[in-house]
């Protein structure tokens, strides 16, 4: 039972709610203008104007039509009016209709508002886009100057570092050149040297040569038969041969040679050559002269000037000769 009254209980509310909603909603929905028409509550009625009607009085039966005068208009009252249209009805709908246009004209001008906001943007994103591209455009061409210019600037320096390795190249080449040319002068200069100091000393070696020779030319240098001893006829000769021999270049070797005849055996005559050449040497050291200079050989009876057939021959064939050679 208790359910059944609930639910009894929830229908009637429905049905009481149900009616203010829908007038609600009816006059959310129902322009000023098109409301059912009522009676102005400011209306007042006039003395002259007809008593309200009661249900006990019964109309009078109509009295026969008879021709009468014609009766003068009379006003007429309030009540029996020709219903007009309510001026505040007329304001309210003609306030309605410019709300109405206010607001579609609001709506057009957000509307455009928001299209000119939305091309606004759209120019700003394009813009903006432009201005990246542009810069990414900026940037790239930056980066190949940048690129052009470090290449550039490594080639730059790669011919630089070239020309210098090739200048380095030259200048070595030009030092080598130099350095050979003046190591070849002064290889000339030292063959050149050593050739004058050669030919100085060939020079001495032949004038000491020639002195020497010179001063036995005349076979005045010679020995009795079979015989080393020094005359002392000879010992002036021999002193000019001490003095020239002194003058002579130290580099020098001074071979003095013994020769015999052909008296005798070979053997004793080389003996003899050898002990003649020593004689000499001997003396020519205690006159002064370098031993080192001076050296005895003895060649017998190999290379006679003379024919040993006659005294005179064999006694120019016992002689003494200098032999000067450099060391």
């Amino acid at each position: 039972m208790t359910r059944y009254r609930a639910i009894l209980l929830g229908g009637v509310c429905l049905g009481m709610l149900a009616p203010q909603a829908l007038a609600q909603e009816a006059a959310k929905e129902t322009p000023p203008w098109a409301a059912e028409a009522t009676m102005n509550p400011d209306y007042k009625p006039a003395e002259d104007s007809a008593p309200p009607a009661s249900e006990d009085q019964v109309p009078a039966a109509a009295a026969p039509v008879t021709a009468a005068e014609p009766e003068t208009p009379k006003e007429v009252p309030p009540w029996a009016a020709e219903a007009t249209m309510n001026p505040e009805y007329e304001a309210a709908k003609k306030a309605a209709e410019e709300a109405a246009t206010k607001t579609s004209a609001e709506e057009e001008a957000a509307k455009k508002a928001a299209e000119e906001e939305a091309a606004k943007k759209a120019a700003e994103e394009e813009a903006a886009k432009k201005a990246v591209e542009e810069e990414a455009a900026k940037k790239a061409a930056e980066e190949e100057a940048a690129k052009k210019a470090a290449e550039e600037e490594a080639a730059k320096k790669a011919a630089e570092e070239e020309a210098a390795k090739k200048a380095a190249e030259e200048e070595a080449a030009k030092k080598a050149a130099e350095e050979e040319a003046a190591k070849k002068a002064a290889e000339e200069a030292e063959a050149k040297r050593k050739a004058d100091e050669e030919a100085a000393r060939q020079a001495a070696i032949e004038s000491c040569r020639d002195a020497l020779n010179g001063a036995t030319i005349s076979g005045s240098i010679r020995f009795a038969f079979n015989s080393s001893d020094i005359k002392a006829k000879i010992l002036s000769e021999l002193g000019k041969i001490a003095a020239i021999a002194k003058d002579c270049p130290p580099n020098v070797t001074i071979t003095v040679s013994g020769h015999t005849d052909n008296s005798g055996t070979a053997e004793a005559n080389q003996k003899l050559s050898e002990q003649r050449a020593q004689a000499v040497v001997d003396y020519l050291v205690k006159a002064g002269v370098p031993s080192s200079k001076l050296k005895a050989a003895g060649f017998g009876q190999e290379k006679p000037i003379a024919e040993n057939d006659t005294a005179e021959g064999r006694a120019k064939n016992r002689r003494i000769e200098f032999l000067v050679s450099p060391n």
